[in-house]
């Protein structure tokens, strides 16, 4: 489940871990330090998709398996959003309209991985999407 609403600047959509998540001590940045931080998505779109609890991040891979050059193979992630806060630009001179923080906790899936498709095989009418999936 999503909600849009209309932005012209766009909005910056940061994952982070519940602080109290188990595995804390192996989730480490590039540079070896300990972090809460997940993932970053930037969205420039005038109505933009915000998740919403429930959503998974997705999960992406290359497959080196197939013949097929280049292909990448993707799933719905083991995190999951718990809940969402937004905060809006108190300002014009800002560089995002919002920014929204999704905080995640860790509940691992079976892996169900799918084929993504090329981008020349995306229509322009199909548009990806923050949806919701149900937890298990």
């Amino acid at each position: 489940m999503t909600t849009k609403k209309p932005n012209s600047r766009g909005v910056l959509i940061l994952f982070y871990a519940e602080s109290d998540e188990a595995g804390w001590e192996n989730r480490r940045n590039p540079l070896g330090t300990l972090t809460d931080y997940l993932k970053e998505h930037q969205n420039r779109q005038s109505y933009p998709e915000i998740p919403q609890p429930g959503y998974r991040l997705p999960q992406i891979k290359r497959n080196l398996t197939t013949d097929e050059p280049d292909r990448l193979d993707s799933r719905d992630g083991d995190w999951i959003v718990t809940r969402v806060h937004r905060y809006s630009a108190m300002s014009g001179n800002c560089e995002w309209e919002e920014t929204v923080i999704c905080y995640c906790q860790y509940q691992p899936v079976t892996p169900q991985w799918e084929r993504v498709p090329r981008l020349e095989e995306i229509s322009q009418e199909k548009k990806p999407e923050f949806v919701a999936t149900s937890s298990e």
